[in-house]
């Protein structure tokens, strides 16, 4: 078991220091060493093949130049966790609660806008909103991030069906 662990090393050392030889021993073992004897044959090993390592640059643009902004990079994930995209809903009365993920958490001088269907629900720090008396049919939820000029930072959507039965 050694025996294979120590095998690749041989097949580099000797680029370094001379040729390798190959013997077999008389229970049909296999070995590797760099003397040769009687038995033996030299193996004839390919030359390695290296490449210089280049070292990184230290300097690194900014942010700035390559045009993002801290706000851009303040929010890693925003999605609409309820309802859940492509989801199917039943309720008669039309009733859906919203509820958003955001990661990380809202920044100061930052709200969150939820709309429905293009009409504001909610406008503030809420990370849910409720719905009632829906009509039937597909309606789209959006939320962003807005900062204090309204300009969204991130922003997310899920689309969804109400089934309601008829009266």
């Amino acid at each position: 078991m050694k025996l294979i662990f120590l095998l690749p090393l041989f097949f580099y050392i000797p680029i370094l220091y001379g040729e390798v030889y190959k013997t077999v021993d008389e229970d049909g073992n296999i070995i590797f060493t760099d003397r040769p004897s009687s038995n033996s044959e030299e193996i004839k090993l390919q030359e390695l093949k290296t490449t210089e390592t280049i070292k990184p640059s230290t300097s690194s643009p900014s942010r700035k130049s390559r045009g993002e902004t801290d706000e851009s990079l303040s929010y890693k994930k925003l999605f609409v966790s309820n309802p859940v995209d492509g989801s199917s809903i039943r309720s008669n009365s039309g009733n859906v609660s919203i509820s958003i993920v955001l990661k990380p958490s809202l920044r100061s001088g930052h709200r969150i806008l939820i709309t429905m269907d293009g009409k504001e629900l909610s406008k503030g720090s809420g990370m849910s909103a409720s719905v009632t008396n829906i009509d039937r049919g597909t309606h789209t939820v959006g939320a962003s991030v807005i900062d204090s000029s309204s300009n969204a930072i991130i922003s997310a959507s899920s689309t969804f069906s109400i089934l309601r039965s008829t009266q």
